[in-house]
């Protein structure tokens, strides 16, 4: 059976909502309803995404996790309690993350002991048949000691019936891609399950995962992206030499004319000669201004639709909470059109190459890595609604035609 998430889904982590199941539990709704999204298929999974973790608080009784009041141990029954309240659509088993690639053999055999433990446990306890539980593969495993990574992913292979997907966590670590091939894994994966990688990806490094037989993933850098006031302006229309199919738009937010009214230049979407850096803008940067146009004249979202480049300046420059929440909504509706286009060429390998060489060519994302506890990390506002409420998968399987 071909795995059909549909169009996006809600992702939830323990991390930020530790005691929120407790919330949710009286009221019977399943997560998807209490936050108001009845129809949309929610994932539950351990950690945020966009934070790395540090090393050294695992041990026997769980592992931990960083909540708004601090560290927290883990354990698999109160895991498997907050998975019972807020019944997610599918879910990540637990996993003892404290792995990489200056681990030692004895701290990699924890690891994976353990993980086979909690996987144990969960098919025991939790219904799979209302829930599907997604197992983890940590790819250091690999890098470390493959004979034991190899010996844990056999035990998983052999009860692959009682689970429904697979994830591969800590392909990406302090912004760096782990030195592994991550297509020599997937291999051994069976093919009507499906793998996600969760992770802050640049759009040419998730076509790399989708090449390696990745299928699903967050939208951890559309989140990063909207927090650093910037935007995507990906004209894949440009890149076709076709006229764009959306209907040009005009901003109408108050006070501001409907018609472009631009400064210190041509900043126009529509612009032919556009350069590379111009497909990732920062709207914080002075020259946007006096730019009444919207962020691109072929996109029909809200925000391009609604308001122009100065106004979103404007809201950003003055810490408006508007200003991160519009800039994600054309993010998000960019990041799905990128799917589209990476779906649509898939089958033509000639194809899918351009768009990457396209998209790696003209990566200008400067995007700064948060840790867990580091109190010199360089993003602020780390607990911003848009962090906190906007981590979504925005992809269905991509290894099929859109519409099967």
């Amino acid at each position: 059976m071909v795995f059909n998430l549909g169009s996006q889904a809600i992702q939830i982590s323990i991390d930020t909502t530790y005691t929120f199941h407790e919330n949710v539990k009286p009221s019977g709704y399943t997560i998807s309803k209490f936050v108001g999204f009845p129809k949309i298929p929610s994932f539950l999974t351990i950690h945020n995404p966009l934070r790395e973790l540090l090393p050294g608080f695992n041990d026997r009784s769980g592992i931990s996790v960083w909540t708004r009041m601090g560290r927290r141990t883990l354990d698999i029954s109160k895991f498997i309690q907050i998975v019972n309240d807020f019944q997610p659509t599918f879910f990540q088993v637990l996993s003892d993350y404290d792995v990489s690639v200056s681990s030692s053999v004895k701290r990699i055999r924890k690891s994976t002991s353990r993980n086979l433990e909690y996987l144990n446990e969960v098919i025991q306890k939790i219904d799979s048949s209302a829930r599907s539980a997604f197992g983890t593969i940590e790819v250091s495993w690999f890098l470390v000691s493959p004979f034991d990574a190899e010996i844990a992913l056999t035990h998983m292979l052999e009860k692959q019936h009682d689970f429904n997907g697979f994830i591969l966590n800590g392909v990406k670590t302090s912004g760096k891609i782990n030195p592994i091939n991550i297509s020599n894994i997937i291999a051994k994966l069976p093919e009507n399950k499906p793998r996600f990688t969760p992770g802050e990806f640049k759009l040419w490094e998730i076509m790399d995962l989708v090449r390696s037989g990745v299928d699903l993933f967050d939208s951890s850098v559309v989140t990063r992206v909207s927090e650093e006031g910037q935007v995507f302006s990906l004209q894949l229309e440009k890149l076709n030499h076709s006229k764009a199919t959306a209907t040009p738009v005009l901003p109408s937010n108050e006070s501001i004319p409907a018609k472009s009214n631009q400064i210190n230049g041509d900043f126009s979407s529509d612009n032919e000669n556009f350069s590379a850096a111009q497909l990732v803008l920062n709207l914080r940067e002075k020259q946007y201004f006096g730019d009444f146009s919207p962020i691109s004249t072929t996109c029909n979202c809200y925000t391009c639709r609604k308001y122009t480049r100065a106004y979103l300046h404007h809201l950003l420059c003055t810490s408006e909470l508007l200003g991160p929440v519009l800039l994600m909504m054309h993010n998000l509706d960019q990041f799905e059109k990128f799917f589209q286009a990476v779906r649509q060429r898939l089958p033509d390998e000639q194809k899918f190459a351009e768009l990457y060489e396209y998209l790696k060519s003209s990566d200008a994302t400067q995007l700064p890595i948060s840790v867990i506890g580091n109190t010199s990390t360089e993003v602020k506002n780390d607990d911003s609604p848009v962090r906190r409420n906007a981590a979504r998968i925005t992809n269905q399987k991509l290894s099929t035609i859109e519409g099967d």
